[in-house]
């Protein structure tokens, strides 16, 4: 008897900790927000570095497409390479340029994890293709008369194909167990963009 009318008098206290755990919607990306004044000033920065790397890219992305005598494995792995390194620079910095002038800088729940989720997938890709561009150095230098066959248009398709799919479904694991976590009151990303780290550190359980 005694032990059910302790859980009668505990129900209510759980209703009221219900009611002041409020799922989180959006999330308030804080980046360089303490610095005020001198924002401007990162923002102008910040840009000019995003059109450098952007028109770096695509300068060699274009010159390998035009160019005959650079269709070759090693080429091939760059432009890929840099084509993955655009999207990358893509996911992350214009919304950071669009947070250093707006008072406003909240990301939706959802909108965080695709910001997440392909962040990680072409941080892998990056990773992945710089380790398949040792390979084919190390393959030209110590198997030179076998590189054609080690390094054929058909393998060098299957290494970018597995570079792209590995990293992303290796991206949706990690984005998938991050967001299954309760995110409740506290939203405060203590960074410029959905990065893994900051985001758990705001879960409401013990990760």
């Amino acid at each position: 008897m005694s032990k059910f009318l302790n859980m009668f008098y505990f129900l209510p206290s759980l209703q009221v900790l219900a009611e002041n755990l409020t799922m989180v919607t959006e999330f308030l990306s804080l980046g360089f927000s303490s610095l005020g004044e001198i924002q401007l000033a990162l923002f102008v920065v910040f840009l000019f570095l995003y059109l450098v790397i952007l028109s770096g890219n695509i300068t060699i992305i274009s010159v390998i497409h035009l160019g005959q005598s650079l269709h070759t494995p090693k080429y091939f792995f760059l432009g890929i390479l840099s084509t993955s390194e655009t999207f990358y620079t893509f996911v992350i910095l214009p919304k950071m340029l669009i947070n250093l002038l707006s008072e406003a800088r909240t990301i939706f729940f959802m909108c965080c994890a695709i910001q997440m989720f392909f962040f990680l997938g072409f941080a892998i890709t990056n990773c992945l293709l710089l380790g398949v561009m040792g390979y084919d150095h190390y393959a030209a230098i110590c198997h030179p008369r076998h590189y054609h066959i080690l390094m054929s248009w058909q393998v060098c398709g299957k290494l970018a194909a597995v570079c792209g799919t590995g990293s992303f479904l290796a991206s949706l694991t990690v984005v998938s167990l991050v967001f299954s976590l309760p995110f409740c009151n506290a939203n405060k990303v203590n960074h410029y963009f959905c990065d893994i780290s900051p985001v758990i550190r705001l879960a409401g359980t013990n990760t």
